[in-house]
């Protein structure tokens, strides 16, 4: 996530639903993967969020289309991946392949809007 978390939804005042940019967290500190359960208290952690993975995510238009810029991104960047050391290379290629596996798994509808499934748009 880029964004730092809102302490209020757009629909209703929830402290403990936090917008951003690539996904919007329903967070529950017993489903949240990014703190552990004893840390209750604590906001969700930025830095430990993990969208993909987290029962916490919700997606909604925005984030799609945020995941599939990415998307975007990631093939521009692969395009001269020969120029690229190869862990670099690897990572992105793993990032971009996840990414294209979640959002055709998880979001089926995407499927008809252009994803191939090889993490391309």
């Amino acid at each position: 996530m880029t964004a730092p978390p809102s302490s209020t939804s757009a629909s209703r005042s929830d402290p403990r639903i936090c917008p951003a940019m690539f996904v919007t967290c329903n967070d529950s500190p017993d489903r949240r993967l990014c703190r552990p359960p004893a840390d209750a208290t604590d906001a969700p952690s930025l830095p430990e969020c993990r969208p993909l993975a987290c029962n916490n995510a919700a997606f909604t238009e925005a984030n799609t289309a945020a995941w599939r810029n990415q998307l975007v991104l990631l093939a521009s960047q692969l395009t001269r991946a020969d120029i690229r050391p190869p862990l670099v290379r690897d990572r992105l290629t793993h990032r971009r392949d996840e990414i294209g596996t979640f959002l055709n798994k998880t979001l089926p509808a995407n499927a008809s809007e252009g994803s191939t499934g090889d993490g391309t748009a």
